[in-house]
């Protein structure tokens, strides 16, 4: 199973109802440390946290984006 975890905004990406939901850092620290019992168990099952940028994050890289960006003068 694959988690996607933005730790800039402690989101993470329900597949389920297909949108970002605030996920305490406490909890993302239960779960990676349930991946580390898996990987010591040596379980079929394994969990993967990968962090991924949220809406939040590409909302603000489209604003920057957006910024006209002045030239130096020569």
């Amino acid at each position: 199973m694959v988690l996607h975890y933005c730790s800039l905004h402690q989101r993470l990406f329900s597949f389920t109802q297909q949108l970002w939901v605030p996920f305490s850092a406490d909890l993302m620290q239960d779960i990676h440390g349930y991946q580390a019992l898996l990987v010591a168990v040596r379980a079929d099952t394994t969990l993967d946290v990968l962090e991924r940028p949220c809406d939040d994050c590409h909302d603000t890289l489209r604003q920057i984006a957006r910024v006209p960006r002045r030239r130096p003068s020569p």
